[in-house]
């Protein structure tokens, strides 16, 4: 209660302050105040309905107020207040930032800011976060920048079970330069971060130096530019347990990745899952819809790991089932030679949806290979793109660890321009070593690309061409070789002014350890015609056949797609899409066919400039009818209604807006659905409410 009446004093206190600013002074006042009610029903398939309802507000308050024409100081305070059924939950957070400006000097900064959590069950814990920094921009000196930032979190129990800080320094200075009727730039940063924890006195620490310099330089009339670009830095993290037993997870190197599809024994080399690209999925396709993928690591030696961290990309819709309804089965394998595989056991498996990865927690055991396999497949679309191995350092008490990570690259672009012709190359080479157990990675890629408009308007060719080479090597494992080859042409054509055309061919190739691993080619053709006014015709061809020639598998897919776009009048618009996707994929003991076809259709009706209408058809691969209804009877009030219905489901809603000044609105809202396959049933409605003024 005290903590109530402290944010209401202060945001009260506040309000008075704007009152007694000088008329002349340039002010703002500015606030914000929202309410929202949701109540939820649900109703499974053994007629047991279970009701829950939630209600949350939120506040806000503040002032900007220009002291002088240089000084800026700034006051706010948000309150946070979230009841349910069972929990009363509450937070608030004063802000105070100050900026200073000089006029064609420097620029300092400096802010805090406090967050207090007050739940009715748990510990109320603070967060603070407190910053400045100082801007120097370049004159006849080189530009400075420095900045430093300080978190604190910790709880207010006795004794603390929680309290924690973090800070960082970070320094930079750069300096651009003319030379030689050239353009060039050096650079220097330097940063400083320290994590402490003064519960289990543990310490990690990393400090971070890095220097870079670029140069480039026009000749023949700017119609060929060379750039040179350098760069060094140096990173050493360190970790203490001062105290009591401790541990860090520290990741490993990974000296290569392996995959296999439903295979014994070894697992066939895969370096895309260790080329630290988190995002795109593999061009293997490996797809966890499909259960016994094997995916895994090489660790380059004997090492104790304890968890491994696999990273997907898929659709949100997905990834919601993921964390909370899909079960994959895992399962976690070791090896000390990509052949005999052991269990590992002590395992626990989480899902984390901001880093969209599983983490795979186990029993520490001491190999170079570790692999898991999902024993079921769930959903569609869950693309693996990566894998982490970890261990944990300081495993006992009053023990400092300490690593350094050196990495230097050099490179050059060249670009050069002639009439309707252009052709670019790019050589880039790169190292870097770690103390640990004497590790070093080196790689080095170049590629050349060029595009010619053979007729304006009519044709242009376009290719590239790429090569890259990466070398790894310990003291304790065989130095690896891995390369990837890769080719790409494309043609786009304006025939007529109402048909246009592409196409595209690529190729790529990978060598590891001097033997090809694997090969892939696409090709894809695409036209777009106008064939009389407001209508739109729309058809793509695609090819893959992606071959892996150690495994033997091979993954041949062709998709066929259509659009057609029909407005025969400015309010009326149909469209109807339509696609085929046959995918073969064969191993040396079964072939898989499938094939896919989806057919839907959207009809938009703006009957008047207030009233709307939809009507969207899924005819393949499951039928479905939804109906959407748009009103606006006053400048100030809307209402929508939705309605689908289809074989396995059937749901529907309706929304009001009113917004009677700019500033204030209301909404209200109700949905409801039904499962067929399930038995289920749940309903939601909500009430919301905002307020806000400058």
């Amino acid at each position: 209660m005290g903590k109530r009446i402290f944010a209401i004093c202060l945001m009260a206190a506040l309000f008075v302050g704007f009152s007694y600013v000088e008329a002349t002074a340039v002010s703002s006042v500015r606030g914000a105040g929202t309410v929202v009610y949701n109540k939820n029903s649900y109703t499974d398939a053994n007629g047991v309905t279970t009701d829950s309802s939630r209600f949350v507000q939120s506040y806000s308050a503040g002032i900007r107020h220009d002291i002088t024409d240089t000084i800026t100081i700034g006051m706010d305070l948000l309150w946070y207040l979230t009841e349910t059924d069972t929990t009363k939950d509450s937070s608030y957070s004063p802000v105070i930032t100050l900026k200073f400006t000089p006029p064609g000097l420097y620029n300092f900064k400096f802010g805090h800011s406090r967050l207090d959590s007050l739940p009715s069950e748990g510990q109320h814990t603070t967060n603070t976060i407190t910053y400045t920094s100082f801007d120097l921009p370049q004159s006849r000196w080189p530009s400075l920048k420095i900045s430093y930032n300080m978190s604190e979190n910790f709880n207010h129990t006795s004794p603390k079970t929680l309290d924690n800080r973090s800070t960082s320094l970070s320094l930079g200075t750069a300096y651009s330069f003319e030379a030689m009727e050239g353009e060039g730039s050096v650079s220097y940063r330097f940063r400083n971060d320290l994590t402490e924890s003064n519960i289990s006195d543990v310490t990690s620490e990393s400090i971070d130096n890095s220097l870079g310099t670029n140069y480039s330089k026009s000749f023949m009339g700017d119609r060929l530019k060379v750039s040179l670009y350098a760069s060094i830095s140096s990173l050493t993290t360190t970790y203490r347990a001062n105290r009591g037993v401790s541990r860090f997870s520290v990741y490993l190197p990974g000296a290569g990745g392996l995959i296999c599809s439903a295979c014994v024994g070894s697992l066939a080399v895969e370096p895309e899952l260790v080329d630290n690209n988190t995002t795109s999925p593999l061009t293997s396709n490996v797809d966890l819809a499909l259960p016994d993928w094997h995916i895994g690591i090489d660790t380059g030696a004997n090492n104790d790991v304890a968890g491994l961290d696999v990273y997907i990309s898929t659709s949100f819709g997905e990834e919601s089932a993921i964390f909370s309804t899909y079960n994959f089965g895992w399962q976690v394998y070791g090896s000390t030679d990509n052949i005999g595989w052991t269990a590992i056991g002590g395992l626990t498996t989480t899902y984390n949806t901001f880093y969209h990865r599983f983490r795979f927690e186990f029993t520490e055991s001491n190999y170079r290979y570790f692999k898991v396999v999902n024993t079921t497949g769930n959903g569609s679309a869950i693309d693996v793109t990566e894998i982490e191995a970890f261990s944990y350092l300081l495993k006992v008490a009053k023990k400092k660890d300490e690593r350094t990570t050196d990495a230097s690259s050099m490179g050059v672009r060249i670009s050069y321009r002639e009439g309707r012709g252009n052709i670019n190359y790019n050589l880039n080479l790169s190292q870097s070593s770690v103390d640990v157990n004497n590790r070093e990675y080196s790689s080095m890629s170049h590629g050349l690309n060029g595009g010619y408009i053979v007729i304006p308007r009519y044709l242009r060719l376009s290719g590239e061409m790429s090569m890259s080479v990466s070398e790894s090597s310990g003291s304790n494992f065989d130095t690896i070789e891995s390369e990837r080859l890769s080719y790409r042409f494309s043609a786009n054509s304006s025939i007529l002014p109402t048909l246009r055309g592409s196409a595209s061919y690529n190729y790529n190739e990978d060598t590891y350890g001097g033997e090809k691993t694997r090969k892939s080619t696409s090709v894809a053709l695409n036209a777009t015609m106008d064939i009389y006014r407001g209508i739109r015709a729309r058809l793509s061809l695609f090819n893959r056949d992606f071959e892996n020639l150690l495994t033997k598998d091979r993954l041949v897919e062709d998709v066929i797609s259509g659009n057609l776009t029909l407005k025969p009048w400015k309010k009326v618009g149909v469209f109807v899409n339509s696609s085929v996707n046959r995918r073969t994929y064969e191993t040396p003991t079964e072939k898989i066919s499938t094939e896919i076809k989806t057919l839907d259709c959207d009809i938009n009706l703006r009957l008047t400039k207030n009233f709307y209408y939809t009507l969207s058809l899924d005819i393949e691969p499951v039928e479905e009818t939804a109906h959407s209804l748009g009103w606006r009877l006053t400048r100030a009030l809307n209402a929508t209604i939705y309605y689908s219905e289809s074989d396995l489901k059937k749901s529907n809603n309706v929304t009001i807006g009113w917004v009677p000044l700019s500033k204030v609105g209301f909404s209200l809202g109700y949905s409801e659905s039904e499962q067929f396959l399930t038995g289920t049933a749940s309903s939601n409605m909500y009430v919301r409410g905002h307020i806000r003024f400058l």
